[in-house]
């Protein structure tokens, strides 16, 4: 495809007026193709996540997820503030992805794993820390490098984002 100059659209190299269109748009409603290399699926959202602690109770003052799912490809962006770090220990599990990620089978003891990414605690410490997608399921699992633990204090915030493949 490339663009005309006389309309601003673009249009097949054979100029057939069918396939000249102005934009590029995806119905409400998923028309899925059976030609593996047809893009039949564009959508973007917000969800919310909750974050859940090891063992003990935090409180999370406010949180928001947003995505962009293009194919079976989706890329999220999440962050979740803590007021209160409680009773909190362990590593943190952030829940409620929007879609749930593909199955991958285990190259390690640790099981199979979606999609990784850094996460930054935005606050006291400011200490980085590791996340990762659980295969099948739509959960992040934070944890350190170093013990596994999160610095559960008052009045941080987890920044990440990352890809993973949907189920």
């Amino acid at each position: 495809f490339f663009s005309s100059r006389r309309r601003h659209t673009r249009c097949s190299r054979d100029w057939s007026s069918d396939v000249c269109s102005s934009d590029l748009a995806f119905p409400a409603t998923q028309s899925a193709s059976t030609d593996a290399n047809t893009l039949d699926d564009y959508e973007e959202g917000t969800w919310t996540p909750t974050m859940t602690s090891g063992s003990g109770t935090i409180t999370t003052q406010s949180s928001y997820g947003y995505y962009t799912k293009i194919g079976n490809s989706v890329t999220v962006l999440v962050a979740v503030a803590i007021s209160n770090g409680g009773t909190a220990s362990g590593v943190g599990t952030i829940n409620g992805l929007p879609f749930t990620p593909q199955t991958v089978t285990s190259l390690s003891s640790g099981g199979g794993r979606a999609a990784t990414a850094s996460f930054r605690e935005d606050g006291l410490t400011g200490n980085w820390y590791f996340g990762y997608v659980i295969s099948n399921n739509t959960q992040i699992v934070v944890s350190s490098s170093t013990n596994g633990a999160l610095s559960w204090t008052n009045n941080v915030c987890y920044v990440a984002s990352f890809v993973y493949r949907t189920a």
